[in-house]
């Protein structure tokens, strides 16, 4: 399903690879990893309409957990449409943690992904 490699569309996308072991990595258009020096692993959600996507990262000795959207796969297309990002802060105080909307449906602006062979 989506184990392999998916190169975007877009010229500034790069590619995701999703490994079997849930690893993942996110290479630039140039090739480099972009997550240089950190780790990241991927949890699908299928058991809810649409499907969502989480990474966890580890960065620097920290790690965060945080959704990357809602996504399908269709004619060999990934189809991600990425959350809403609040700030982790209010009137200006920081309140620690991020806060995201998970988009209900696919309307407004999506990442496409060709799967590569």
């Amino acid at each position: 399903m989506i184990v392999g490699r998916w190169k975007g569309r877009s010229s500034e996308d790069g590619v995701m690879h999703f490994k079997s072991d849930r690893k993942f990595e996110m290479l630039t258009p140039e090739g480099k990893n972009a997550m240089e020096g950190g780790t990241a692993t991927y949890e699908l959600v299928t058991e809810v309409e649409p499907w969502q996507m989480y990474m966890t990262i580890t960065y620097q000795g920290k790690t965060e957990r945080m959704p990357l959207g809602i996504f399908k796969i269709q004619a060999g297309k990934l189809v991600i449409r990425s959350v809403t990002e609040y700030r982790r802060s209010l009137y200006g105080m920081d309140i620690g943690h991020g806060r995201y909307d998970m988009p209900k449906d696919f309307h407004g602006v999506v990442s496409v992904y060709e799967k590569q062979r």
